[in-house]
Order: structure tokens, then C-alpha cells, then sequence
């Protein structure tokens, strides 16, 4: 029998919104610690939302195993101090070297006005934007998704092709129950397990 530990510990923090920030992606890893003892405490983000007003993006970390095959802990000789931590520091290298930073694709899910969408009536437009680097670059072809924590809603949206662009969904959440008002309804937009954002919408009733 295999014994399988998986580390629950989540976080999540607010981050202003700037070229820097906006280089963190979905199943990024991410070495986060101030206390160093036998090996650094290591996440992957799980969720991306640069939806907020005012520049911010949330940014949800789950734990992961720290790998010493991939993760590096930089000490000083002289101090035996940490003076640096490293997520996936020697994936694709032969040696150790610097930390080169690369121009990874991520996405993004926008839509205008508030972060709500009626239950039963009106339709909601969003759009998917791709971008590597500071560069736009064209749509992937990817899948809508639409979730209410772990159900599978996909069955009551009904979709526009009104007004759309390539990179657009005009929908609308058809239900006429009532029960769904004050719930999140999860949308997803996934090209794979490395590429892909989701934003949340209240669900409002009329």
C-alpha cells in the first residue's frame, strides 16, 4: 500500500497590480517563508483574480512538498544565513546558475461593471485575453467552464452570440430559483492544466 501525503495549508493575500505582479500564473510554484528550519514552506498558486477595483489582484496559494531535485535554498557561506529561495530553480538547467526570469503565457477574464450577474434575466459579456510579457498575443483555444463551488452549472447557462467578438461569451445564468441569489458562480476558461483564469460573480436575484 502507497501512503500519499498531500499538505492542506492555504493562503491568500491582496497585491497591487503592476508588470511585475501581473507575471504570476495559475500552478506557478512559489517558495514563501521567513523562518527557515529543514526546508522551506512551498506553495503553487491556485487562483488568479486581477478583477478588483483599483488595481489589485487576489492571489490564492495551496501548499505543496518542497522537492530538493527541483527547489533551491541559497545560503551565504560566510553567514550561513538564507539569503534566497527558489521554486523549480533546477528544472530545465544542468547546473546551478542565476535564476533567469521568462516571459510565461498567462490569461486573463474581464467583463464590465460590477461583479454580479442576475439570476434568471439580463446577460452578462466576458472576455479572454492571452498575454506573454508585457505583449498581447492571440486567443488559444480553450473551454469555458462554469462552477458553483464544486457543481457543474454548465446546464443552466444560455449563451448570446450577440454582439461578440472571437474572444467573447455573452451569457446568462437561466434559473429560476431563487436559491442561487447571494451564491459565487465560478467561471473558468481553461486551455490546459498550465494555462487558465477564473473570475467570480455574485449571484444576484432580481
Amino acid at each position: 500500500m502507497h501512503k500519499t501525503t498531500i499538505p492542506e495549508d492555504q493562503l491568500k493575500f491582496a497585491i497591487t497590480l503592476n508588470r511585475d505582479t501581473e507575471k504570476l500564473y495559475y500552478n506557478q510554484r512559489l517558495i514563501v517563508d521567513n523562518n527557515v528550519l529543514t526546508e522551506p514552506r512551498t506553495f503553487q498558486i491556485s487562483k488568479v483574480n486581477r478583477i478588483m477595483p483599483g488595481g489589485i489582484a487576489i492571489i490564492t496559494l495551496a501548499q505543496t512538498k518542497f522537492d530538493g531535485d527541483k527547489d533551491y535554498v541559497e545560503i551565504d557561506k560566510t553567514t550561513e544565513e538564507v539569503i534566497g529561495l527558489w521554486a523549480d530553480y533546477f528544472v530545465g538547467n544542468t547546473e546551478a546558475t542565476d535564476p533567469v526570469e521568462t516571459d510565461s503565457i498567462h490569461v486573463e477574464i474581464t467583463y464590465p461593471g460590477k461583479p454580479t450577474i442576475r439570476v434568471g434575466s439580463g446577460y452578462k459579456k466576458l472576455a479572454v485575453n492571452f498575454y506573454q510579457g508585457e505583449s498581447d498575443i492571440p486567443l488559444m483555444e480553450g473551454q469555458w467552464q462554469f462552477y458553483i463551488g464544486d457543481e457543474d452549472v454548465s446546464n443552466l447557462i444560455v449563451y448570446s452570440s450577440a454582439e461578440v467578438e472571437e474572444n467573447e461569451i455573452k451569457i446568462k445564468f437561466n434559473s429560476k430559483d431563487t436559491n442561487y441569489g447571494g451564491k459565487t458562480l465560478t467561471i473558468k476558461y481553461v486551455v490546459n492544466s498550465d494555462i487558465q483564469a477564473s473570475v467570480d460573480l455574485d449571484l444576484a436575484n432580481l
